[in-house]
């Protein structure tokens, strides 16, 4: 019977594995903002998709709000 030697990942591997995994993980939460966002203003609020990037939009429903 052959037995399989297991190569451990060392500590960077896992730890960029890690940063990788959590990098990935944020940049798809601020894309699914950015979706929900644009499908909240655009689509059913009728606004302008070029409002929509405007700072100056989000700045006055910011001020709105407070």
């Amino acid at each position: 019977m052959r037995t399989q030697s297991i190569i451990k990942p060392s500590f960077s591997e896992r730890f960029l594995h890690g940063l990788a995994l959590t990098i990935l993980y944020i940049l798809l939460l601020v894309f699914a903002l950015f979706i929900g966002l644009f499908i909240g203003f655009v689509l059913f609020g009728k606004g302008n998709f070029f409002d929509f990037l405007n700072l100056d939009t989000w700045r006055n429903i910011i001020h709105f709000v407070r």
